[in-house]
């Protein structure tokens, strides 16, 4: 039978122990950087949830937990959940806009250049149809405020009962 010392068994739970802490260090070490406009931290982790933070393009969160397809991040002093869609691990670049033309780049044209947006539309230029994108840019100012849209959403019973149980 295989005999082992007080001070042999001592030294292994040591070891144990603190790979055991190195691990959870390490996941909770994890980072994860914003890749699209507009992202929004929830407050749990659903779509149709309370915004608590609207982090920039680029900006680095540190990763606390996952479920799913949500990460539950740190923002500065906030913490919040976003869906895995609108991060990265690898380093965004935070880009300025610049004039190309007589047209203005934004971040969000950048995102869409990210996603393969341009590659579409060379292609659909290439068929010799036009693109009017002045629709689409319409489209894209508009806005609603989160509270009328969860309002409205309530009003239509168009929100799972997970979320209806979040009050903002």
């Amino acid at each position: 039978m295989f005999k082992i010392s007080t001070r042999e068994a001592q030294r292994t739970i040591a070891i144990m122990v603190l790979l055991a802490v190195l691990s959870s260090v390490a996941a909770f070490g994890e980072q994860v950087h914003v890749q699209i406009a507009n992202a929004k931290l929830k407050k749990s982790p659903q779509w149709f949830t309370a915004t608590v933070e609207e982090p920039a393009l680029g900006d680095t969160l540190d990763v606390l937990k996952k479920a799913g397809d949500w990460y539950q991040v740190k923002a500065g002093d906030m913490t919040g959940w976003i869906h895995k869609s609108a991060v990265t691990t690898k380093k965004a670049k935070k880009s300025r806009a610049s004039t190309v033309g007589s047209t203005q780049t934004s971040a969000d044209d950048i995102t869409l250049a990210g996603k393969g947006f341009n590659e579409l539309e060379a292609d659909y230029r290439k068929s010799g149809e036009t693109v009017n994108l002045e629709a689409i840019d319409a489209m894209e100012a508009r806005s609603v405020e989160e509270d009328k849209l969860m309002l409205f959403l309530r009003k239509g019973a168009l929100l799972p009962k997970s979320a209806k149980k979040v009050k903002k």
